[in-house]
């Protein structure tokens, strides 16, 4: 038999949990006053020990259940929120990419176009050069005639 104190310590809960538990029939079957130190005290036998130990074990597991309910919705909740953040996330990335695209298309078009330009010139400077080349074929045709006119 042990003292409400001493069930509460060997339990780990306060004496407050232990006296919530003790009903008037439990306090019948479990419970008896005896004298310790000339005061009458309160004792509990050792089935109704055991009898507490079990409804402690009982509200200790219905709570853990209710605490890793709560921490699943949370987590749950938590989990929901980073999806909807991480979705609103690759809307904007889908849309940076279908911009860069754009971008990438209207470079390559301005390429093509520098490229057709570039051609165009090497094409005219190509017809200049050949032109000059006759021009200077011509002239120095007409000044070797020229010459050719003094010795005569």
């Amino acid at each position: 038999m042990k003292t409400v104190r001493e069930v509460a310590k060997e339990l780990k809960v306060s004496r407050q949990a232990i006296y919530s538990k003790l009903t008037d029939k439990f306090k019948e079957d479990f419970t008896s006053i005896e004298s310790i130190n000339n005061r009458d005290t309160l004792v509990i036998t050792k089935p109704g020990i055991e009898r507490l130990r079990q409804e402690i074990v009982k509200v200790d597991s219905k709570v853990d259940s209710l605490l890793d309910n709560e921490n699943d919705s949370k987590i749950i909740e938590l989990l929901n929120r980073n999806i909807e953040v991480l979705q609103e996330q690759l809307i904007i990335k889908d849309n940076q990419i279908t911009e860069l695209n754009e971008r990438l298309k209207e470079q390559q078009e301005l390429n093509k176009n520098s490229q057709v330009l570039l051609l165009n010139e090497q094409k005219r400077n190509k017809m200049i050069e050949l032109e000059s080349q006759d021009l200077k074929e011509n002239n120095d045709k007409t000044l070797l005639n020229k010459i050719k006119g003094l010795f005569k």
